[in-house]
């Protein structure tokens, strides 16, 4: 025997239906409601506000709904074309091993504890809300965590907390207010530390020209280290005096006062001329503080020469190792008249900050020119040099032959520091 399911709709709300056999024979049919919880009263079904009866099971392939007055009695059978309206027909119904599948298929495989709405209900609480039940207590879980003290290992503290930390292989032991011990283990890349009213000691990391200092109200204000400077394999130390100090920058030195790069003393002390001896290279060493473009040397003519030979007058810049970097054009009718002199290197020399060497050569026939210079006191070696010799001279002269032109290299050693003049040379 087939059985039949049936879904009656458009129906008369509120109106009792039985189900019959057939469209006027008054004969009920057999039904089973699909739906045990509400028991059917024989054969008969009460529409509902849409018009609709609960489904129901028949083992016919066409059955009818006769409605019913009030008195029991059975009503005209409903139709929409003035013949027997059929409720459901054999195309429209499904056989019960295709309502078997059907619940098999809704389980899913589900296990037998976990097979019907009552159990899902049971193991979410009958929580309506579920969903956002389990969302609020993740929630709380995280801040918790986020603002109670712990032990953490390799965890992440994201920008939603109320600091950025990113913690990897980093122990970070703090107890108290604004105090604790940072151990930096096996660390490369970026390192910023951020000023605040906390101590921390790093103990032999690299402070690059990467990394900074950063100022704790503002962030743009950074100091960067740049050690290229320092000779390979060397390590050079900042003692910090024990006091406050204020670092000044080279524009307050002798030299900045001057709007020059370097300049060999300060020309207050200058007190008279300095003879130069013919065809001697006499050198005047500086400092520049700060990487700079050094267009040229300045010089003051206090005494003219005499018969200056043309060609044969020259001002330069030499490295600490005897190399020429920068000369000028002949100085000829410069060392021929007293004043100020400005004499351009024919090449303009981009300097590292660092010492150098400013040299000035003089060739006439009668007298060699006569530059501003500051005094020597005492005997030879004058007290201008003063712990000082050789190429590390305050002062010196190339002691080599008779020289009409700078040599493109000379010999350190033959740098003498007693033969000289406290020479005032600058760079600008």
């Amino acid at each position: 025997m087939t059985d039949y399911l049936f879904r009656p709709s458009g129906l008369q709300p509120g109106t009792t239906y039985r189900v019959d056999t057939g469209a006027s024979n008054g004969t009920a049919a057999a039904i089973t409601r699909v739906d045990p919880k509400t028991p059917i009263d024989g054969s008969k079904l009460k529409a509902d506000a849409a018009g609709a009866v609960p489904e129901f099971v028949g083992t016919a392939a066409t059955l009818y709904l006769r409605p019913l007055d009030y008195l029991g009695t059975p009503g005209t059978a409903v139709s929409s074309t003035g013949s027997a309206f059929p409720v459901a027909t054999a195309s429209t119904g499904v056989s019960q091993s295709d309502l078997t599948a059907a619940v098999a298929a809704t389980l899913g495989g589900a296990p037998d504890w976990m097979n019907t709405l009552a159990e899902i209900s049971t193991s979410i609480n009958d929580d309506p809300a579920f969903a956002a039940t389990v969302t609020a207590a993740i929630a709380s879980a995280v801040a918790a965590e986020r603002t109670t003290a712990a032990t953490m290992t390799n965890k992440t503290i994201d920008t939603a907390g109320p600091n950025t930390l990113k913690v990897k292989g980093m122990t970070v032991d703090a107890t108290g207010s604004n105090t604790g011990t940072w151990l930096f283990p096996s660390i490369s890349g970026t390192i910023n530390l951020v000023g605040n009213s906390n101590t921390q000691t790093i103990t032999s990391k690299s402070l690059d020209t990467s990394n900074r200092i950063i100022d704790s109200s503002d962030s743009t204000k950074k100091v960067a280290f740049a050690l290229s400077g320092i000779t390979t394999g060397t390590t050079r130390t900042i003692t910090v005096p024990n006091g406050d100090v204020t670092l000044t920058s080279a524009a307050a030195t002798v030299a900045g006062l001057h709007g020059l790069k370097a300049v060999s003393l300060d020309p207050y002390t200058a007190t008279g001329n300095g003879a130069i001896t013919l065809g001697r290279i006499y050198f005047a060493r500086v400092r520049v503080d700060d990487a700079a473009t050094i267009t040229g040397v300045i010089y003051h003519v206090a005494l003219a020469a005499s018969g200056a030979t043309s060609g044969q007058n020259f001002v330069g810049l030499y490295d600490t190792s005897g190399n020429l970097l920068g000369v000028s054009a002949d100085q000829t009718t410069n060392f021929g008249s007293t004043g100020e002199r400005k004499a351009a290197l024919t090449t303009p020399y981009a300097a590292a900050a660092g010492y150098y060497l400013i040299a000035i050569l003089s060739n006439a026939s009668t007298s060699g020119v006569g530059i501003a210079r500051g005094n020597s006191n005492g005997s030879s070696p004058f007290a201008h040099n003063l712990n000082v010799t050789g190429v590390n001279s305050r002062f010196s002269s190339f002691t080599t032959g008779s020289q009409t032109s700078l040599p493109s290299t000379i010999s350190t050693g033959s740098i003498d520091g007693v033969t000289s003049l406290p020479l005032l040379l600058g760079l600008y």
